[in-house]
């Protein structure tokens, strides 16, 4: 039922745009080994977990990009550390994720709207449906962003983050990328998330740096030192009850490749 319930969902998003594309298809895929997996300031896997994505891209005649991808993580070791998934599942994947996008760019401005369906293979968490928007302004390598998730299966929460990223080209093949994000959370997500009645509040600081090195024309090397801290005091406190740690530092190392 909840596969044909995102199939649906996904129709009236990317059908408008799918009836004629321009150009070939792009293609992104990453895959990395992170020390920590955290969501929205919470600890879900706090030892080691391999990531990785794939997105296919088409271009549609207005100038949008209508995208589908799919986002999996998978523990190492049966175990998990101070976390919200439990132990257990060692090698094997604890959540896949599916989303449809559909972006398009206004000068500096860029604007992108869809869904994603997170799915938790070996039950370590109620799976569920959100919908998104997001807008960015692209000032001179300088670009704030707030996007707004809203749950549509689960509860009637949602959960709002605003952040601002920075790059700059080293060299020919050098890059390093900067980000900050704060996260505003619904008493309904929260109850998700941090543990029934912690209300409504900020729940999430968090940061990071990426140095990356272009390879060649498809392949990207980089290397990610990232960190978290939980604002709100209950969400604290309600952390604390469970012995997940409200502060984090994780890094991750990856291959990018492109199309």
């Amino acid at each position: 039922m909840k596969a044909l319930f995102t199939a649906a969902a996904l129709i009236p998003i990317l059908l408008p745009s799918c009836v004629s594309m321009e150009g070939p298809p792009s293609f992104d895929a990453s895959f990395q080994a992170a020390s920590q997996y955290n969501f929205r300031g919470v600890t879900r896997n706090a030892k080691s977990v391999v990531q990785m994505d794939g997105v296919v891209g088409l271009t549609s005649p207005d100038g949008g990009v209508v995208s589908g991808g799919f986002w999996g993580n998978l523990d190492v070791s049966d175990n998990t550390g101070k976390s919200a998934f439990p132990d257990g599942n060692g090698k094997e994947f604890s959540e896949i994720d599916f989303t449809g996008t559909y972006a398009r760019t206004f000068g500096n401005y860029s604007l992108a709207f869809g869904l994603i369906s997170y799915n938790f293979p070996n039950l370590v968490g109620r799976s569920t449906t959100e919908l998104f928007a997001s807008g960015t302004y692209d000032a001179h390598h300088l670009s704030p962003t707030l996007t707004v998730f809203k749950d549509i299966e689960e509860t009637d929460g949602y959960y709002m983050t605003a952040g601002i990223r920075k790059g700059r080209d080293l060299s020919d093949s050098f890059r390093w990328d900067a980000g900050l994000s704060l996260g505003f959370m619904s008493g309904d997500q929260s109850d998700t998330y941090y543990g029934a009645g912690t209300g409504t509040g900020f729940s999430d600081l968090t940061g990071s740096v990426t140095l990356s090195h272009r390879y060649s024309d498809y392949i990207t090397l980089y290397a990610t030192l990232a960190g978290s801290t939980v604002i709100d005091g209950d969400f604290k406190d309600s952390l604390d009850r469970v012995r997940i740690d409200e502060n984090n530092i994780w890094g991750a190392f990856g291959i990018g490749w492109s199309y």
